[in-house]
């Protein structure tokens, strides 16, 4: 079964939603790399969504779609009929997906996240780092399209599973937080910096089904503890407690931005991630990296 670059019928492929259409091979790879990582590192991987408004053809990409992501990217998008997404990549026969949250993989030390990464794609049979300029999001399968293979005998090595210590709530759950004298509205990969007290007390009592509504005395009050294991679970760089407290997240309103808003409360994986595709990279430099980092910042 061979067609040009961006040409394979879409019924050939497993649909999955939206504009997601998987080979046999790569829907069984990429589901066994997803069990891997949330079994090691109690992070669930995802597909890149429709983050630029093309249609989120981030997995298999037909020759269409391939030209509005050129138009809209120049050229940090392939040159139509040649992109990895297409199904033929340098005369192989490739099919590659985009991951969104690769960085959850190690929240605040990206060499790390990327060093993991490698090795779960190894484990199911996926390569990184095979495109021109380098995108650590970007998997490929240059195995048989579409014989799907079996995992039965990948299995974690207990005594290296670094998973997230578990807190009582659902973590996926927006919660509004008081820490010290900062309050904190956050979700898996989601951080803002309340600096109205009385519309976070409303907030938190939304978000965390109190029994009552009275400014302030609603919201959750933490200790250390409780913000080390938040910090781990929801996927928090450090950092980005240092850019919302000091105005320098992204913008209210969710525009892209570089980090250097100037109400910028906000921290997002998602933010970071448009910000990059825009060519934009969040300069972390000096910033709190560490638990004990941000600690003494505060205190300073």
């Amino acid at each position: 079964m061979s067609y040009a670059n961006g040409q394979y019928p879409l019924h050939l492929f497993i649909h999955r939603g939206g504009n997601l259409y998987f080979t046999p091979s790569l829907n069984a790879r990429w589901d066994e790399m997803v069990r891997l990582a949330l079994e090691k590192y109690g992070v669930r991987l995802y597909i890149t969504g429709d983050i630029d408004g093309l249609g989120g053809w981030n997995v298999y990409r037909p020759i269409g779609p391939q030209r509005n992501y050129r138009r809209h990217y120049g050229i940090r998008a392939a040159e139509p009929g040649k992109s990895s997404h297409g199904g033929k990549y340098r005369g192989q026969e490739v099919f590659a997906a985009d991951i969104a949250n690769v960085d959850s993989l190690a929240p605040g030390n990206p060499s790390l996240a990327r060093a993991r990464l490698t090795a779960l794609a190894k484990a199911v049979g996926l390569t990184v780092n095979f495109v021109t300029p380098t995108e650590w999001w970007h998997v490929g399968d240059f195995n048989p399209a579409w014989a799907a293979p079996s995992f039965g005998a990948v299995a974690i090595n207990p005594g290296t599973t670094n998973r997230p210590a578990p807190i009582s709530k659902e973590d996926d759950d927006m919660q509004t937080i008081k820490w010290g004298e900062h309050i904190f509205t956050l979700e898996r990969s989601y951080l803002k910096y309340e600096t109205n007290p009385k519309q976070a007390a409303i907030m938190g009592w939304l978000f965390n089904r109190n029994d009552r509504m009275a400014p302030e005395s609603t919201l959750i009050g933490v200790n250390n503890n409780d913000v080390n294991a938040l910090q781990k679970t929801l996927s928090i760089p450090w950092y980005a407690f240092e850019l919302v407290m000091s105005g320098r997240g992204y913008n209210i309103d969710g525009t892209r931005g570089d980090g250097q808003g100037e109400n910028g409360r906000v921290w997002s994986l998602q933010h970071e991630i448009n910000a990059k595709l825009d060519g934009i990279r969040l300069d972390t430099t000096g910033l709190a990296k560490t638990f004990d980092e941000l600690q003494k910042k505060i205190k300073g």
